[in-house]
């Protein structure tokens, strides 16, 4: 206590040296004595309590490991990688990680299972199609205040466009930080340049060239055909190229139905009415008959992109991403090709960005460290030299620093990711590679001029009343729309309305009914 009033008393002088030189500035009414007496006895109680107070230990005090599952088959050099990436977050926020994998494999199986089976882990990646929406509805990840996050993840807070925050809304709550880099979810069309020249076709910007030139390799080339594939995916990508982006045309939950991208509340169409749909049916039973595909289509098991890349298809098509990717890979192993790569929207069809839940990362409800993995995910995606680790690898390894945020391909570049690395992309931060395709900036911008705000693009579902209906509505379609998408059925008029009759047993109406109702409340509230 001794030591207490010494230390009162030196304040009490100091203040009054201070207020007696004038030191402080006046309010506008003068400092007056009662003024000086409050601020001694403020400062005594300050005093005071720092005496007699614990200090509150760091929030980062305690070293912690954290458990983040990611997805993929990941590569020889990734763990160590994540060493140097350890030491690095260790003496930033005293917190290192240890990745678990989710194969491609046990995907669709082991990610729910990790949230059933009652293991403790801390973060893991998620996204609108890796099970976000079906698991927030379960309470299996923390939900994210505005106080947790700008408090323990500050600059993610600061950067991420309110957008981001409302896409990952569920019943109200974020429960999940998405990634944010401006991405388009259309494809692009890989051709053969070598094979184009030969028969003298344009460039290809428009649809009708593109079927020129099908048209060319189905005549005239052996021992390679127009279109390759066969697989679910690559019915998508026909489908996609060849009806739903000409027309605008989003599909849906509700088996059949879908709605217009230019149409921001999102009417449910139903597909089967659309005589844009009965046309591309017509069309893709012309292409079968034209030999644009095997006639043993349905049974392709290898993937369209794959069959390009082994000289057996004379087109690929996938998201742009993938397709400069192969593009890269084409030029280094056959030049003589002369790969070339077309927006499949040919410069005319309205784009939507994609979500920004297209990749993203949650706290799993169970961890005992939410503090710290929002701290360890705001370094992982806003350190410099952690988010060059984790999404490039080792520099003078992995990649190569080329200037003005640029980077170029490391002697080992191969032996690093494999994972998805996706989660934490920053768009402030991303590196351009040298080696990129040159077109994709300007298909980028051209991309952006054609936007459209579509908020019906951004919600999601949530099925968990009925869950059994769409499941007997997903067998359904999985009977028939390959057939279909493929033409290998000439008779599709009957076929569609037996297809629709299906539906309605399998209970679409009450899907539809939910789904609608579900939608106007999401649009209530993300147009706010």
């Amino acid at each position: 206590m001794k030591k207490i009033g010494v230390l009162l008393i030196a304040m009490l002088l100091l203040i009054s040296i201070i207020a007696g030189c004038g030191g402080t500035p006046a309010p506008s009414g003068g400092t007056t004595a009662a003024a000086t007496a409050a601020a001694a006895t403020t400062a005594a109680a300050t005093t005071t309590a720092a005496a007699t107070t614990t200090t509150t230990p760091s929030p980062t005090a305690e070293a912690v490991k954290l458990t983040v599952y990611l997805l993929g088959d990941g590569t020889k050099d990734d763990e160590m990688v994540f060493d140097k990436l350890n030491e690095r977050t260790s003496d930033l926020i005293n917190a290192t990680f240890e990745r678990k994998l989710i194969t491609w494999a046990d995907f669709n199986t082991k990610y729910p299972l990790v949230f059933a089976s009652g293991e403790e882990f801390d973060l893991i990646f998620t996204s609108a199609w890796s099970f976000y929406a079906q698991q927030a509805v379960k309470d299996g990840f923390v939900e994210l205040t505005d106080e947790l996050l700008s408090t323990h993840a500050p600059n993610i807070w600061n950067n991420l466009p309110n957008a981001a925050w409302k896409q990952a809304r569920i019943n109200g709550k974020v429960y999940m930080v998405p990634n944010t880099q401006k991405e388009y979810n259309h494809l692009g069309i890989l051709i053969r340049g070598d094979l184009r020249k030969k028969h003298d076709i344009p460039e290809i910007t428009s649809l009708e060239i593109f079927e020129q030139y099908l048209d060319a390799v189905a005549e005239n080339e052996t021992g390679i055909l127009p279109i390759d594939g066969g697989a679910e995916f690559d019915r998508w990508v026909v489908n996609s190229v060849f009806f739903a982006q000409p027309h605008a045309f989003r599909s849906v939950a509700v088996s059949g139905y879908g709605h217009l991208l230019t149409d921001p509340e999102g009417k449910l169409i139903k597909q089967n009415d659309m005589p844009e749909y009965e046309q591309f049916l017509d069309r893709m039973v012309d292409y079968n008959n034209r030999g644009y595909w095997s006639r043993n289509a349905l049974n392709q098991q290898n993937r369209l992109d794959d069959n390009f890349k082994n000289g057996m298809s004379a087109t690929a098509m996938h998201n742009v991403g993938t397709m400069v990717g192969a593009w890269r890979e084409t030029n280094k192993n056959h030049p003589e090709w002369e790969a070339e790569i077309y927006d499949s929207m040919f410069g005319e069809y309205p784009t939507v960005r994609t979500s920004y839940l297209g990749n993203g990362m949650g706290i799993h409800a169970r961890t005992k460290h939410v503090e710290r993995s929002l701290m360890w995910l705001d370094t992982i995606r806003f350190d410099r030299e952690c988010y060059d680790m984790m999404m490039s690898g080792i520099e003078g390894s992995h990649w190569v620093d080329a200037g003005e945020a640029l980077s170029s391909p490391g002697p080992n570049s191969a032996d690093y990711g494999g994972f998805s690395n996706w989660g934490f992309v920053t768009e402030q931060m991303i590196r351009v590679s040298t080696e990129q395709w040159p077109g994709f900036v300007p298909l980028m911008e051209s991309y952006d001029t054609r936007a459209v705000d579509c908020p019906p693009f951004y919600f999601l579902f949530d099925d968990s009343e009925v869950k059994n209906e769409i499941a007997a509505m997903t067998n359904i379609s999985q009977r028939y729309s390959q057939m279909l998408d493929f033409g290998f059925d000439s008779d599709w008029r009957v076929t569609i309305q037996d297809i629709d009759r299906q539906y309605t047993a399998a209970g679409r109406d009450k899907v539809k009914e939910l789904f609608e109702q579900q939608l106007a409340e999401f649009l209530v509230e993300y147009n706010q």
